[in-house]
């Protein structure tokens, strides 16, 4: 598919999601999309933050929940300019959201409505949501047209063979190209446009394969940069390098490379 030019770059937060993982099961009920009693409050700037927290006695007393100030609250800094704070509702209240997620949830939007309300500093303040990720799905090659066939959408139907589609021979079973729900609609994008080499996409994956057929040569792959630091398997140091070849999966006992990069790479700019 001759769509965008590419500039890639290597994986960086590697370990956020296991870290995402972690904070999601400890928190008790999975159905539970939020963690009870916290708000994430961003300020405008890291001392707007630091004001804040020397007022944080005087902004309680402001609070109202359900008419009543706030037991007690707690703060933790978040990141640059944010703070996780802990409410400890009045005991009344407790005995009313105890095992009703759905008031809790509305009270907490509240408190987080009257903070950013009555206090210009405040970015953004709402629930801290947890962030769940389920296990990998384990595929066969013919998923993605049994999946198409539940959802009522024909394949030939959804990716019709024309003189202006892709010459892919497993186009049409690539799930990720369908129209929504199913995928990010590029069948219907690809009607009105197919790209442009002014156009420079910045792809943050695992690393590209540069001499996969449908990459190599083709004109649309810049260098990219590895920002790796520390080898994922033995875990010493690496240097960082303007360069973004994946290695592929250098553990003795890892198992299959997912190669994802050249995957989102492919679908953004290959031939």
């Amino acid at each position: 598919m001759r769509w965008l030019r590419i500039a890639f770059v290597g994986l960086i937060g590697i370990g956020l999601l296991p870290l995402l993982a972690d904070r999601a099961a400890a928190q008790g009920n999975p159905s539970q999309p939020f963690v009870p009693g916290e708000l994430i409050i961003g300020y405008k700037s890291p001392e707007d933050r630091e004001d804040a927290i020397r007022e944080m006695r005087q902004t309680k007393e402001k609070l109202r929940v359900r008419g009543e100030i706030p037991s007690d609250m707690q703060a933790n800094k978040v990141g640059e300019s944010a703070l996780r704070l802990r409410i400890d509702f009045p005991n009344a209240v407790k005995r009313s959201t105890r095992d009703n997620p759905a008031s809790e949830i509305s009270l907490l939007q509240d408190v987080a409505k009257q903070l950013k309300e009555n206090d210009p500093r405040v970015k953004y303040a709402h629930p801290n949501w947890i962030m769940r990720i389920d296990p990998p799905i384990q595929r066969t090659p013919n998923d993605a047209k049994i999946h198409l066939q539940k959802l009522d959408v024909g394949v030939e139907e959804a990716t019709p063979r024309s003189a202006t589609a892709p010459d892919d021979p497993y186009y049409g079973l690539q799930w990720h190209y369908q129209p929504p729900p199913m995928g990010m609609n590029a069948v219907g994008a690809w009607k009105i446009s197919k790209g442009s080499k002014n156009i420079v996409v910045a792809v943050l994956d695992t690393g590209i394969l540069f001499n996969q057929e449908d990459i190599n040569g083709s004109g649309n792959v810049l260098p990219g940069y590895d920002f790796v630091s520390q080898n994922f398997c033995t875990k010493e140091a690496t240097k960082r390098h303007p360069q973004a070849t994946d290695p592929g999966d250098a553990c003795p006992k890892g198992g299959q490379a997912s190669w994802h990069g050249t995957h989102v790479a492919g679908t953004i700019g290959a031939v």
